[in-house]
């Protein structure tokens, strides 16, 4: 539950370049900054902030697809699972966060879940923007009894896609794409006709709602823009790129969160982009801690950063440990605890901001050397990165086979700084499955174990396709052995 001070500030905006600080300049929003980078320059240690993320638990591994996570109280929490619909986690013990049931959202076939929104009244909208199962559809879920919410209502319309979800009390504004924003009345727990707010608002993804009424929507095309609360545009603000998430924070800024292009704060009283961040990899949602720090789902890992500045002030990689890889895709809070829907499950932290720690990351979880005659040689320069505020200590470097050389066996890695390590081997002819394990003086991550493979029975490029079994469309099985001479189609989805 978040506590938000709020000042009114002038309604009138500039449309503006994105990115970095700067001017307001004329309608042209210019192209957007599609730069994947890592912040990594040194940490003022004066900050009296660090690497603030404690981790604490995960549920139980699943392929849940959980892209959106809300936190209901009585120590329950809710998690958008994509076509397992929404799970509810019992977070009474943060170090083992455990799956307690679900909430049946019924009728349309096919229901998804991808966004999540709490009222304070207990209400929570569901949205999906619809795929292949179906036109998109947003249900209502009372949640007045955290540990039993039910479903009450739901609503879709051929066409609509709708998107995030906020509350203005016992209004939910839905932005839902090329159909402007939404606005259903559902303080009679039920979801009746909209009513569109702002109809040449754009393609619409994101929104979200001050204390005082005041709507920020967010675009595909890269903006943000700023209704009053009878949903007036009052002006727009072009940004880095996409805005997956906009959020209100407690000095009355907005920060937009943009995909891969990173994220900017805006300040409305002037009209401009103040601050600009990069990130890693994809930034898809934000939340702003009690003292003004800015936590962000970034696909990859966890970026922290300064709520004014934008300064990095560090980051937790779950997957950096040698585990299997994940997808960090939504995140809420309740005071100092974070809740985080990962790709396979709940993950959470607690939010210390007495620490002031090293933070470890190494650029890959697994290294391939790939297929080796006997006597060839393969080398891999591992790239290890101190992403926390503190010099990192890193106290042993060893390989689980004495095959495997390696070009350091301790090093140092000043604040923000980065080293490497060379990960060489000599092919036998046979088989490698080594393990390079790190031991440092990362507090949560003391140790990490980065696997290293080399002829391994896996697919190469002019390989054949193992043979492997599938079901069609249709219903029938088939095999891969079946189909020899035939073309085939492989593809990778993903959704969030």
């Amino acid at each position: 539950m978040r506590r938000v001070r709020l000042t009114l500030l002038s309604p009138v905006l500039s449309l503006l370049a994105c990115g970095a600080p700067q001017e307001p300049l004329s309608s042209d929003p210019g192209e957007a900054d599609t730069a994947d980078t890592i912040d990594s320059g040194p940490v003022d240690d004066s900050l009296p902030l660090g690497d603030n993320l404690v981790a604490r638990g995960v549920s139980d591994v699943e392929f849940l697809e959980p892209t959106a996570t809300a936190w209901l109280g009585s120590d329950r929490v809710l998690l958008c699972s994509g076509t397992n619909g929404l799970g509810l986690y019992d977070v009474s013990d943060l170090d083992a966060p455990s799956r307690t049931g679900g909430v049946s959202l019924g009728p349309p076939a096919g229901f998804r879940c991808q966004h999540l929104a709490l009222s304070g009244e207990g209400a929570v909208i569901a949205t999906h923007h619809g795929d292949e199962t179906g036109d998109g559809w947003i249900a209502l879920i009372d949640a007045s009894d955290p540990t039993a919410p039910v479903a009450v209502a739901s609503w879709n319309q051929p066409g609509v896609e709708p998107e995030g979800v906020a509350f203005d009390g016992d209004m939910a504004l839905v932005a839902a794409h090329e159909s402007g924003l939404l606005r259903f009345d559902v303080s009679a727990g039920a979801l009746g006709s909209p009513t569109t707010l702002a109809d040449d608002i754009g393609n619409a993804y994101s929104v979200a709602v001050d204390a005082i009424g005041r709507i920020a929507v967010g675009t595909v095309e890269g903006e943000v823009l700023l209704l009053d609360s009878a949903g007036t545009t009052l002006g727009s603000i072009a940004v880095s790129g996409p805005v997956r998430d906009v959020e209100w924070l407690a000095d009355g800024s907005v920060v937009a969160i943009c995909g891969s292009s990173g994220l900017d704060r805006i300040d409305l009283q002037a009209g401009t982009v103040e601050a600009h961040a990069d990130v890693y990899g994809s930034a898809l949602d934000a939340v702003e801690m009690e003292d003004g720090s800015i936590v962000v789902a970034d696909w990859n890992d966890l970026r922290m950063f300064d709520g004014e500045t934008l300064d990095l002030l560090g980051t937790e990689a779950p997957g950096a440990s040698g585990g299997p890889a994940v997808a960090l895709l939504g995140i809420d809070r309740y005071e100092d605890t974070v809740f985080v829907a990962e790709w396979q499950g709940l993950r959470t932290f607690t939010w210390d901001p007495m620490v002031s720690a090293p933070d470890i990351r190494a650029d890959v979880a697994s290294i391939d050397l790939g297929t080796l005659a006997s006597g060839e040689p393969a080398a891999w320069s591992l790239v290890l990165r101190n992403e926390g505020p503190k010099p990192l200590t890193i106290s042993s470097i060893t390989s689980s086979d004495a095959a495997v050389s390696l070009s350091a066996s301790s090093m140092e890695i000043a604040a923000g700084g980065a080293d490497f390590v060379e990960v060489a081997w000599v092919s036998t002819g046979g088989t490698l499955s080594a393990r390079v394990t790190l031991r440092s003086d990362d507090p949560d991550e003391p140790e990490i174990v980065v696997p290293v493979d080399a002829n391994q029975p896996t697919t190469g490029v002019g390989d054949l396709v193992p043979d492997f079994s599938y079901v069609a469309v249709n219903g029938t099985e088939t095999w891969r052995s079946r189909d020899l001479g035939g073309p085939a189609l492989l593809t990778y989805f993903a959704t969030f």
